[in-house]
């Protein structure tokens, strides 16, 4: 699994990173205390950091720290489960994002063309606009961010062991 080093953090440029060194910013200070002594940190590691959990996706969800394949799998995991929550709480989801989701694992296996992919994903984001009106409250998002990590965690697991 790939390595993150404190001036790869930088280089991304975090919330804060150029601003008043206040606790809440992640300047560079910050982001040293974070890797303590250490020089680079797997993705596993940052994803157990007590910071925020938005802060740890936005640092790993990375195509130079996560293969293509597994980034794509698990955009599709996400989408799939909010479909499923909307359809739990009886709202009506758009078979425009279904197919989505759909062209996109087969996009991973090679079964479907980019553009394929393309349109699929242009008709699911006509889709998301038509339904652009249901803001998610800010524990449904804290739960689901805790889930996406929690899997995210599951799906490198699973691709380091032999």
């Amino acid at each position: 699994m790939k390595k993150i080093t404190v001036d790869q953090v930088i280089k991304w440029k975090p919330c804060g990173y150029d601003g008043p060194d206040n606790g809440k910013n992640y300047t560079e200070s910050k982001v040293k205390k974070l890797f303590g002594r250490r020089k680079h940190m797997s993705v596993l590691r940052v994803l157990n950091l007590k910071i925020p959990s938005e802060d740890r996706l936005w640092a790993v969800l990375r195509p130079e720290l996560i293969d293509e394949k597994t980034l794509r799998l698990f955009a599709c995991d996400c989408a799939e489960r909010i479909l499923k929550a909307e359809q739990k709480a009886e709202r009506k989801t758009d078979i425009r994002s279904w197919k989505a989701i759909e062209v996109s694992r087969l996009f991973v296996y090679g079964e479907a063309t980019k553009k394929e992919l393309d349109a699929a994903r242009d008709a699911a984001g006509a889709a998301a606009w038509a339904a652009a009106g249901a803001a998610a409250r800010d524990a449904a998002w804290a739960a689901e961010h805790k889930w996406q990590i929690k899997h995210l965690k599951e799906m490198l697991s699973r691709r380091e062991k032999p």
